[in-house]
């Protein structure tokens, strides 16, 4: 028996332009009957798809005979389409709308390994090749892929979704409706060693546990590692891209935004709703304050204040990183400026 929501047969989804105006609170132009089936990008014309457009560069490439989601005074004279102060979040409504996705039915699949002091929840999905170790508790309605891996005494909240090789070792707590991608890895050892006399590396024990809390995202191939003692945190709502490492001991604000390759080293603090850049960095012990952005490949070496915009390598205030961005690039020209210049002086010492 599935979940509620579920369907048996994938069928088209159809909506009409009116329809789509009274979902995202928008007012429709033209033929509020025309029939919408799914979207598309601006300038590709597509039967029965509607495009979303909220870049003012975009615009040059609406159609007239293609339905479009924008901005109030945005579409194309003679064009139909839905009107709306903020298309991007309209596009989630509708994107929810015509999402296929489908909940797997409930149980428990015959070539799991599921140790008998599991606590299942109601309706929950254990998919093919999956282990869940003595101990485990795991929430209502929560799905577990193919091949997923959940440790001793791990637990896991309800409506939560941990995709194909998604990897969750012992005693870790994870909160309710939380997205796991596949193959990340969560609470395995952080990188931790001292020297002993002769300079070889032993390793420090890493005892502490990892915790995600409601609503948090793990991106596919990210890794959030243990802490050496007490926790490492994401707290409630934070979203994690793709290939991100997290250190031991590590604080992740809520509500904070990651983008791919982005990494945070140990005992760190990451304050609330901060966003850092593909391929940015924070160094070890740093804390970053509230509503931070940190600029792509950007490098965080020292504490940085709230509301501050940081890009760079060491990181510095934005505006500051473009004046020396800008001053780099005249750097050849001002060579060849002392270059002639020293040729000039040189000739007049001849004469």
């Amino acid at each position: 028996m599935e979940h509620e929501g579920a369907t048996k047969s994938k069928k088209e989804k159809k909506i009409s332009l009116g329809e789509i105006a009274s979902l995202v609170g928008g007012a429709h132009q033209g033929d509020p009957g025309i029939v919408i089936t799914g979207i598309t990008n601006p300038g590709e014309l597509k039967v029965g798809a509607l495009c979303v457009v909220w870049e003012k560069k975009s615009r040059a490439s609406l159609l007239p005979e293609q339905p479009v989601l924008t901005k109030p005074g945005w579409i194309p004279a003679g064009g139909s389409g839905v009107e709306v102060a903020d298309p991007r979040k309209a596009m989630v409504l509708l994107l929810k709308y015509f999402d296929s996705k489908r909940r797997p039915a409930p149980g428990v699949h015959e070539s799991s390994v599921v140790d008998s002091t599991v606590e299942l929840g109601a309706g929950v999905t254990i998919g093919p090749g999956c282990v869940v170790c003595a101990g485990a508790k795991i929430g209502d309605w929560t799905v577990l892929e193919a091949n997923v891996y959940i440790g001793a005494e791990t637990h896991v909240g309800a409506d939560c979704r941990l995709e194909p090789g998604a990897c969750v070792l012992e005693r870790v707590r994870i909160g309710d409706r939380v997205i796991l991608h596949c193959n990340c890895a969560i609470g395995c050892d952080g990188f931790g060693f001292v020297a002993d006399e002769q300079g070889r590396r032993i390793k420090i024990p890493q005892i502490g546990t990892v915790v995600l809390e409601d609503d948090v995202e793990i991106g596919a191939c990210s890794t959030v590692d243990r802490a050496v003692f007490g926790e490492t945190r994401i707290c409630r709502g934070a979203k994690l891209d793709n290939i991100i490492q997290i250190g031991h001991n590590v604080v992740v604000g809520e509500d904070c935004a990651l983008a791919a390759m982005s990494g945070v080293a140990g005992s760190s603090r990451i304050g609330r709703r901060v966003v850092m850049g593909a391929q940015s960095g924070v160094g070890n012990h740093a804390v970053v304050g509230d509503d931070v952005m940190i600029g792509g490949r950007a490098g965080v070496s020292k504490d940085v204040p709230d509301r501050a915009v940081i890009s760079g390598f060491p990181a510095q205030p934005h505006r500051d990183e473009l004046r020396f961005q800008a001053s780099l690039r005249e750097v050849p020209a001002l060579i060849d400026r002392v270059r002639k210049l020293e040729a000039l002086m040189k000739a007049k010492e001849k004469k």
